[in-house]
């Protein structure tokens, strides 16, 4: 469907609620490593960059077998993404506005 102007698109992936009605913007995910994990903080960023800064992570040969991805939309899209790429993923707590997800490495069979 084309938008004539008045129709809307629905948003693939909607901002969450925050607390205080605030948001931050980015240009580009944060990124770091804490112990066995690693940390993705995809907030502020317009659509389709946190699905792109997510997937580029997973693809890295460096990335720990845990992330923690820090979002402030429900990310619709990156299931099956992660299912393809062999990626479990489960929520976490989080405060009002963000989603925080687990993602695990699933292990490969051998042989």
């Amino acid at each position: 469907m084309v938008p004539n102007g008045k129709e809307t698109t629905p948003e693939a992936c909607p901002v969450l609620p925050s607390a205080d009605g605030t948001r931050t913007a980015q240009t580009s995910p944060s990124i770091s490593i804490e112990g066995a994990e690693t940390r993705i903080d995809v907030r502020g960023l317009e659509s389709p960059q946190p699905l792109i800064g997510i997937l580029t992570l997973l693809e890295s040969p460096n990335v720990t077998d845990t992330v923690i991805v820090i979002h402030d939309r429900d990310p619709l899209l990156l299931s099956p993404e992660l299912e393809e790429r062999g990626w479990a993923w489960s929520p976490l707590p989080a405060p009002t506005g963000q989603l925080h997800l687990r993602l695990t490495r699933i292990p490969r069979a051998e042989g």
